[in-house]
């Protein structure tokens, strides 16, 4: 998808870069909806694959804690994003 249609889909300015993205999931009401993971310079946003009007907009200005968590006793496979009133889990990490 390109960088434009990202900004427009998320509702992020035009002066928004983005950093990276994943394919991963997030987990909601025990299920996990699998998408893709965007870091922008000002926002974490996630995209359901199967609904396109599904997403999360995270600003980095609300983030009061990012830690890696373990889903399986390996090793980190997840990522806890913290906000003042939310949670939300990233996992299944694609690379």
């Amino acid at each position: 998808m390109e960088a434009q249609d990202l900004l427009r889909r998320f509702g992020l300015g035009k002066e928004e870069v983005l950093l990276e993205d994943y394919a991963c999931a997030l987990g909601v009401n025990a299920k996990h909806l699998q998408g893709r993971l965007y870091i922008f310079a000002r926002h974490v946003c996630f995209a359901d694959a199967s609904d396109y009007d599904k997403t999360v907009v995270i600003p980095s200005s609300e983030v009061v804690k990012v830690k890696k968590k373990r889903l399986a006793l390996v090793r980190p496979d997840a990522l806890l994003v913290r906000t003042r009133n939310e949670e939300f889990l990233f996992s299944s990490f694609t690379f």
